[in-house]
């Protein structure tokens, strides 16, 4: 491990920053954390030293612009996820956030996550997000500015119904949430779904904050957007549903709605993946039994149309990724009439 300071500082947060063939944005996500309108904060650069480009050595020499950086280089062949376990491990601030090195956190993302956690004591702190497509991204958000400060029962329901996103990096974490509880991500495509869930599952007090502090760059040669691993990705999803699913399914009070919830969100995962392999899917014993099982009482039409009309479904679910879901510049989440008794009072 090489550091990019000579003295030891005790930080407030640890950002935990995995690195593999992505030497052409160490500089940037530098940029963007001297940016940072809030200091108090270690830079932990997880580098895959296996890396066909030259990322070793820019991140080398890069990180010395910041005041507090470490280097750990690895040279297994490790998914993001185990690259995030190893910087946690490593970390020694109070709250941890999980930064892709692809995308742009805004200027005063950690000042307001900080003060969000500071003011309620929170576990886990939240933030919305937009999609981005292009390099002229702008955020375009005109709902009142709340942070809704929930309980772990009220987080969990959020997750669930897509209110709170699922994703690592738009999260500060209590690093003693994680190490009390052991929390790692596992070595798998779909690493922040399992992640999330189980956090939120130990978690007494977590806060979103509806304003959008981040721009999510979907970068088409990345892991999850790739073509060449849609399909890991989509089974990785379901399969972290699908393990979710039995995780909760004694808590009497969550599983009844999240039974039907991450059955639907199966079903569409089910979309990112190619047509091939999603008919395979579609057509298998596990994903029939899962419907009867979820899907019937009550009766879901989208499950109903999933198993009568796969192809009409799949093609349906790509055009709705293309045109609307993944949209440049669309917000995570706005707010809707039909959450609003869960939102009362925001």
């Amino acid at each position: 491990m090489s550091k990019g300071s000579s003295i030891e500082v005790q930080p407030n947060v640890s950002i935990i920053i995995p690195v593999y063939n992505r030497a052409k944005y160490v500089p940037i996500i530098i940029n963007h954390l001297i940016k940072q309108t809030y200091k108090d904060f270690e830079t932990i650069f997880v580098v895959n030293g296996n890396s066909e480009d030259d990322s070793l050595s820019v991140v080398h020499k890069e990180m010395q612009r910041l005041p507090n950086s470490k280097l750990i280089v690895h040279r297994e062949n490790l998914l993001f996820g185990e690259a995030r376990n190893i910087g946690a491990y490593n970390a020694k601030g109070n709250l941890i956030w999980f930064l892709d090195i692809d995308d742009e956190p805004l200027s005063d993302f950690l000042k307001c996550m900080t003060d969000i956690q500071k003011k309620y004591d929170a576990d886990i702190v939240i933030c919305n997000f937009v999609y981005s497509t292009s390099d002229k991204t702008t955020i375009r958000f005109n709902d009142a500015l709340k942070v809704k400060v929930m309980s772990r029962a009220e987080a969990l329901i959020a997750r669930s119904q897509e209110i709170i996103p699922v994703t690592a990096w738009s999260k500060l974490f209590r690093r003693k949430l994680i190490v009390d509880n052991d929390l790692r991500f596992k070595q798998e495509y779909s690493e922040d779904i399992h992640y999330t869930y189980e956090a939120i599952d130990r978690s007494k007090i977590v806060c979103f904050y509806n304003r959008p502090l981040y721009i999510y760059k979907i970068n088409p040669n990345s892991v999850c957007n790739a073509k060449r691993t849609s399909n890991e990705r989509g089974i990785s999803e379901i399969k972290a549903y699908d393990d979710l699913e039995e995780l909760f399914y004694n808590d009497t009070k969550f599983f009844p709605m999240f039974r039907i919830r991450s059955s639907l969100i199966r079903l569409r995962s089910s979309g990112h993946m190619s047509y091939h392999e999603f008919m395979r899917y579609a057509k298998s014993d596990r994903c029939r039994e899962m419907i009867i099982r979820n899907l019937t009482t009550p009766l879901s039409f989208e499950g109903i149309w999933y198993r009568v009309s796969p192809r009409t479904y799949y093609l349906t679910i790509r055009v709705f990724f293309k045109l609307e879901y993944y949209k440049d510049g669309r917000v995570f989440y706005k707010y809707r009439r039909w959450y609003k008794r869960f939102l009362e009072g925001w």
